[in-house]
């Protein structure tokens, strides 16, 4: 239980160590959307996504979009 408790607070840390515009293409990927959908969602090119989303995977050391989505599951975010 304690163990539990303090990976989420490790995990809220990293999540909070990201820019918002970093969060929000990591909340669109967590929700299955695609880098187009979600550069044309935040109106931004698909590169920026691209870079937006590699940044953030390094920050948070994963690897896909199935990491994402669970790493969101388990903060409560998607």
């Amino acid at each position: 239980m304690k163990f539990q408790a303090e990976k989420l607070a490790y995990d809220r840390k990293r999540f909070d160590s990201l820019t918002d515009r970093e969060k929000d293409v990591v909340i669109l990927v967590g929700k299955g959307m695609m880098n187009k959908t979600i550069a044309d969602t935040l109106k931004i090119s698909e590169k920026t996504v691209q870079q937006h989303r590699g940044v953030a995977c390094k920050k948070l050391n994963l690897i896909n979009a199935v990491e994402i989505a669970d790493f969101l599951r388990n903060l409560n975010l998607r």
